[in-house]
């Protein structure tokens, strides 16, 4: 087991963190995360987050800023320590389902399912980007680990030790402090169900006790829970008062019922109603195992060690599918870890059983064929021919991938219809993890060429720096609002404009550009004044004088400034 769990680490650890010190933050939600993890390591303040404003609410626990916030405090503010604690919750998250892969399965079982969990593309890009979604993930799995011991199995008993109602506890507790309630709704609502259709138990002769019998356990777990997941609302609460608790609860809440976008206030976007989306996202989000998602699910049926997974993934997928929210693919990662196990249930029996399982095999190939080999190869084809001017510099990073990813399905889609399932799996498992590492070496050499945006920022901190008593104003010019940006400025080189809630000057209008630098231009002393933008107008404002452009992105400073 040892060497499985070494074998399973070592291989992850390279998926998940190869070139993390090389490749910039290209996902906004992660900047904002890390912002506040920088702002936390900067004003020595854990309980209150901030991202700007320090007016605004932020309706997130603190945990995973936590986390962040500590790693940079260990090995400084930078992606690779932004990286390390994900990843290495993320590796935990594949242990943990190799664990009950391992049980259910023996052995191959095992590993086939945190291979499964581990080579799935969501679950390996959100690795790679550092959000919340991965510790969610991880105390939800924890949390149904514990469930799983403490209900048995037809190949293992359930267990005495009342350990796992305490880790059941504090994985809940934590869950709850990563992502707010959904955190400890997937969990219950499971168990609720389970208890509903009266399945407390897998087997009920192998002496399992349901999980609710030991009320003494359960007290004191609860008791637990409570200590750990109460104090910081408690005191977030008395340091920002009733606003805290509208803000939090109710976005938490309403966010069911339709999209809440805007920080620090309650402001709503029209309701989505596409229930259907994830159960077409699977396909996609799950690749290369997609096609066998659907197949497996429906085998799973048959076996009643696949009741607690298949309604662990039902309530996971089921409270996004059905709310109002966005059916962003990283909300249902928590159902993942029960998705590998179930596919791997069908895999393995498929192996064992062969013909007698035909149909799930053909099926499995069909979806491939049809929905997951098409969509990969139009992606690939649409690349070569006529991918956008502004982004020519993502061919080096996607084209690769794409074509070794989509022959590897092809391939192993081949391998189904040929019911050679074992190559089949083997060849999922080969050329998923080649395209991944492909895809990484690639984008540590050419994703700082695509998205600039560190270059430049870093291009701006040298400036600042270089002009320590003069007055420098930093801007950011149109596009989206900064994220990025804020977390590669050195804030102490910057001043504040009057009108700028930090340390970025974000301008939207053209107007007020114009204005803006025609006004510093006025001035005895005139400001520096230094931005990034990917609009081109701004090269005919004749205040303006461009210092680098890279892919579109342009550095720019005022016509008074020092040019470096």
């Amino acid at each position: 087991m040892k060497k499985d769990i070494l074998a399973l680490a070592a291989l992850g650890f390279v998926l998940f963190m190869l070139f993390a010190q090389l490749i910039p933050i290209i996902d906004g939600d992660t900047a904002f995360y890390a912002t506040i993890a920088k702002n936390i390591i900067k004003s020595g303040d854990f309980i209150t987050l901030k991202f700007v404003n320090t007016g605004d609410i932020i309706d997130k626990p603190p945990l995973a800023m936590w986390f962040m916030a500590v790693s940079f405090k260990l090995f400084g503010i930078n992606e690779f320590a932004l990286s390390l604690w994900h990843s290495l919750l993320a590796i935990g998250t594949v242990i943990l389902t190799y664990l009950m892969g391992r049980e259910l399965f023996g052995r191959r079982g095992g590993l086939l399912a945190g291979l499964i969990l581990m080579l799935s593309c969501q679950f390996f890009y959100i690795t790679r980007t550092p959000m919340l979604d991965i510790p969610l993930t991880f105390f939800i799995t924890a949390s149904f680990y514990c469930i799983f011991r403490l209900n048995g199995t037809k190949y293992c008993a359930t267990t005495t030790s009342p350990i796992y109602y305490y880790i059941f506890s504090i994985a809940l507790a934590l869950a709850l402090l990563t992502k707010g309630p959904v955190g400890i709704a997937i969990p219950l609502g499971a168990l609720i169900i389970l208890k509903f259709l009266t399945l407390t138990t897998f087997d009920k002769t192998h002496n399992s006790q349901p999980i609710h019998t030991n009320l003494f356990h359960l007290f004191m777990s609860t008791l637990l829970f409570l200590t750990i997941a109460a104090p910081w609302f408690i005191i977030e609460y008395k340091i920002l008062g009733q606003p805290f608790a509208n803000l939090f609860f109710l976005r938490n809440f309403l966010r069911f019922f339709r999209p809440t976008d805007i920080i620090g206030n309650l402001n709503t976007i029209a309701p989505q109603y596409d229930f259907y989306s994830y159960f077409l996202q699977i396909f996609l989000l799950f690749a290369p195992w997609g096609g066998f998602v659907y197949p497996a699910i429906f085998y799973g049926f048959k076996n009643k060690n696949q009741r607690l997974f298949l309604v662990w993934a039902a309530i996971a997928i089921g409270i996004f599918a059905f709310s109002l929210n966005y059916k962003i693919g990283r909300y249902i990662l928590p159902a993942f870890p029960a998705l590998a196990i179930i596919v791997t249930n069908l895999l393995e029996n498929i192996m064992e059983e062969g013909e007698k399982l035909k149909k799930y095999i053909l099926t499995s190939a069909w979806l491939n064929t049809v929905l997951l080999i098409p969509l990969f190869s139009i992606v690939t084809i649409y690349l070569f021919i006529s991918f956008p001017k502004e982004i020519q510099a993502f061919k080096p990073i996607a084209l690769p991938f794409l074509v070794v990813f989509s022959s590897g399905l092809i391939a192993g889609t081949i391998f189904l219809f040929k019911k050679e399932v074992e190559k089949s799996i083997i060849t999922f498992v080969t050329a998923s993890t080649l395209s991944y590492i492909i895809f990484i070496i690639m984008a540590g050499l050419f994703i700082n060429k695509a998205m600039p945006t560190k270059i430049l920022m870093q291009a701006m901190n040298e400036i600042g720096s270089e002009h320590k008593e003069d007055k420098i104003i930093a801007i950011v010019y149109k596009g989206e609002e900064p994220r990025q940006e804020y977390f590669y400025i050195q804030d102490s080189l910057f001043d504040k404009h009057a009108n700028m809630d930090g340390p970025l000057y974000y301008i939207a209008d053209r107007e007020e550009l114009v204005s803006t630098f025609k006004t510093n231009l006025r001035k005895k002393n005139p400001d520096i004044l230094v931005g990034i933008s990917k609009e081109q107008e701004i090269k005919k404002i004749k205040q303006i004088k461009i210092i680098k452009e890279i892919n579109g992105y342009i550095l720019f400073l005022s016509r008074n400034s020092y040019s470096p």
